[in-house]
């Protein structure tokens, strides 16, 4: 007998992503900008397949070459390695030169269809518009990193590696707005003005509010950021910061309960707050009484272990930093500082915001701890998406690379919204290697030919239907 003749090709990223690909007007918004360019391949196409790559099987764009041939996916055939990066290229190119005039010079492609893309929902910021803010590194192999590439505090500690700084902007709604890149040596606190007037100028935002961490503030920032009538609500340091910890935190006043002490583990964390004002500048003190707890056992214990080795005369261990903090030396003797413990006491469970806004302390707590969503982003673009290392080492495929994955990030923030309108509350990790096990297999028996399609795992059910792709039949004759 005749051996069936078979083929398989993977049919689930396609099916959900080119939905959302569509819907998120990314689709759109490169046609719009190719619609002038005679290239002899589908720019288009090779992005999408980057970014699909990105997000289902992160890795270089050579890997996306092999990664591709198993995808069913419109156009792939007639795509090689060396479009791949001529898109990369193309992405990354500027638009704009740098001019002295233009603090928002230079442009580049990605900032066209940033600002494309936007226009799809201009409701965004009604009102005071939330955004939130964050940055991370990104390193090079070799001497990577061509006007990017540059030695600075690396957040992946690898401070023998050039890097880059990335920082990514997300509204209210947890949807990435822009990226923003800049050499590997930039600071943080340097970062921030650059970020918020772009959104002023690019976005047509009349009114905002910034919403980031400590390594932001400088006393300038938050001038400037007055100045220009932005409003703001920035996490302060409080043990290095004398203003805060001497005025601010000792200020009176009872906390007011936002949310209270969890009955299982699933419920939100414990929240109180209290409104200061101190100099006309004001603060919101919020206290965790779950985390608090938390700190004074784990001090408790290490004092308890101390004073164990401390009765030994173990003296060798005061190098150790945990044991360190609670020591003080007295007349060529080392004993417990009961003064440290005092003050390490003040801080267990409590972080300090400061802010322009005039909305209710417990909103102001809220909105802040929603920061954590910008921080899930930098996540994705290191981890999951593995955006790092980078192996390019010209500029404009570094530019095209790394925003491939904030391509990425607004596709699974798509997916992630349409499941829960579906009333289904998933994460795209959860359904991640369901989709990838969406596939048909096309089967040669004699002269017949046969696409039957695999079965589909209920979190990739969900998804198809939530993005309103179609199920295929299982079984179709291809040929009569």
């Amino acid at each position: 007998a005749e051996v069936p003749h078979c083929k398989r090709k993977i049919d689930g990223p396609n099916k959900i992503f080119q939905k959302l690909w569509i819907s998120t007007g990314i689709q759109a918004s490169l046609h719009h900008l190719l619609r002038d360019r005679k290239f002899e391949f589908d720019v288009e196409r090779a992005i999408y397949i980057a970014v699909l790559h990105r997000i289902m099987k992160p890795g270089s764009d050579l890997s996306c070459e092999s990664w591709r041939r198993n995808q069913n996916i419109p156009g792939n055939e007639e795509l090689d390695l060396h479009h791949f990066y001529r898109a990369m290229n193309w992405l990354g190119d500027i638009v704009n030169e740098f001019n002295e005039s233009d603090p928002f010079s230079p442009r580049y492609r990605t900032h066209q269809i940033e600002e494309l893309v936007f226009n799809v929902n201009r409701d965004l910021f009604s009102g005071i518009g939330m955004v939130f803010f964050d940055t991370t590194s990104l390193y090079f192999e070799g001497q990577g990193g061509e006007g990017l590439g540059e030695h600075g505090f690396s957040k992946d500690r690898k401070p023998d590696r050039h890097q880059m700084i990335v920082g990514v902007v997300i509204d209210d709604k947890g949807d990435p707005l822009c990226m923003e890149m800049w050499p590997g040596s930039t600071t943080d606190v340097s970062t921030l003005l650059p970020v918020v007037h772009r959104l002023k100028h690019r976005f047509g935002v009349t009114s905002m509010c910034i919403v980031c961490d400590r390594g932001m503030i400088s006393r300038d920032n938050l001038k400037s950021l007055e100045e220009s009538g932005i409003h703001y609500s920035i996490g302060t340091r409080m043990r290095n910061n004398t203003h805060v910890k001497d005025e601010v935190l000792s200020n009176p006043g009872r906390y007011k309960t936002v949310r209270s002490t969890r009955l299982k583990t699933s419920d939100p964390a414990p929240l109180k707050v209290k409104n200061v004002e101190v100099d006309n500048t004001r603060y919101v003190i919020c206290l965790n009484e779950e985390e608090a707890l938390a700190e004074k056992t784990k001090r408790e214990a290490i004092l308890n272990s101390l004073h164990a080795k401390l009765r030994q005369g173990a003296k060798q261990l005061v190098g150790n930093k945990g044991y360190r903090r609670y020591l003080k030396k007295l007349d060529g003797v080392f004993e417990i500082d009961e003064s440290k413990i005092q003050e390490e006491a003040r801080f267990d469970g409590k972080y300090v915001l400061q802010t322009s806004l005039s909305i209710p302390a417990c909103d102001v707590a809220l909105r802040y701890k929603d920061l954590y969503r910008v921080e899930r982003v930098m996540r994705q673009i290191k981890c999951t998406l593995n955006t790092r290392p980078i192996f390019h080492k010209k500029a404009s495929n570094i530019q095209g690379h790394v925003f491939c994955s904030f391509l990425a990030l607004k596709l699974i923030h798509a997916l992630e919204v349409k499941l829960k309108e579906k009333g289904v509350d998933l994460h795209f990790e959860q359904l991640k290697a369901e989709i990838n096990e969406v596939y048909t297999s096309e089967v040669k028996v004699g002269k017949k030919t046969f696409a039957i399609r695999s079965e589909i795992e209920p979190y990739a059910a969900e998804a198809i239907r939530a993005v309103g792709a179609k199920f295929d039949q299982n079984i179709v004759q291809l040929n009569q």
